[in-house]
């Protein structure tokens, strides 16, 4: 696999409170772990929570080849664990956490860990496709039929989210796995800060017209930028073996 990752703080936060891991199996012993988190709770606690969750999973996927579903489940709870054990102590971090998207690669099986607005995408060169499913609120009122697509992208409420990684003592993540299709041209793991900038069909222009995988990563930022650049924006962008024509 081959990947690339950009995160900018945007034309609005004073600060970027977003985190991300791009390791490739051909760097190093790791294999293939790509991970997104946007942190929440204030000046000091988002940018905490992102990183501790961050750097649980560096620091438990030391030493390990393979990644597969159970034990990046059990390293996600951990993450939570270590967050929230951490608002706890210190009272200026209270109710901090991050939302967290993580794919691992292993033997032709993807793994998918999910919690939050924060979104994992399977790309084509014929559709994007979201295989990850929103906690939060707009995402629910959409689930019931109470608004549409079009009236959930520009909801006054599309920021509240409904779950987060190291806000509670316990988590319960959403996980999930694939074979790899190689119909797949890419993953693609991004915060909000692009998802609420751009739509999912102009992202997918912008990643099928893009001559490589920075290319595309850069692009994306810099229309989210253009759109207005309200949050924090971090993509992921990851190349799939067999199914992508770009280099």
């Amino acid at each position: 696999m081959i990947s690339y990752g950009i995160s900018h703080k945007g034309n609005v936060r004073s600060e970027n409170q977003d985190a991300y891991i791009n390791i490739d199996n051909s760097i190093g012993e790791l294999n293939n772990i790509y991970v997104v988190a946007d942190g929440m709770g204030g000046h000091l606690g988002g940018a905490m929570a992102s990183k501790l969750a961050i750097d649980t999973i560096i620091d438990s996927i030391k030493n390990m080849s393979d990644v597969p579903l159970n034990i990046i489940t059990a390293i996600i709870l951990k993450a939570n664990e270590v967050v929230y054990n951490t608002s706890v102590e210190d009272s200026s971090l209270f109710g901090m956490g991050t939302t967290v998207e993580v794919i691992t690669i292993n033997n032709s099986i993807a793994s998918f860990v999910h919690v939050g607005d924060s979104r994992i995408y399977a790309v084509s060169d014929n559709e994007i496709t979201q295989l990850s499913h929103d906690h939060s609120y707009v995402q629910e009122l959409l689930d019931n039929g109470a608004i549409t697509k079009e009236e959930a992208y520009s909801h006054p409420n599309k920021n509240r989210i409904t779950k987060a990684l190291g806000v509670d003592k316990t988590l319960n993540a959403d996980c999930f796995e694939f074979p790899l299709n190689l119909d797949w041209n890419y993953f693609m793991l991004c915060s909000d800060g692009l998802t609420n900038m751009i739509k999912d069909e102009q992202i997918h222009i912008i990643i099928k017209n893009s001559k490589n995988i920075k290319e595309s990563c850069e692009s994306l930022v810099q229309v989210a930028l253009d759109n207005g650049g309200t949050d924090n924006i971090t993509v992921v962008l990851v190349k799939l073996e067999g199914g992508l024509n770009n280099d």
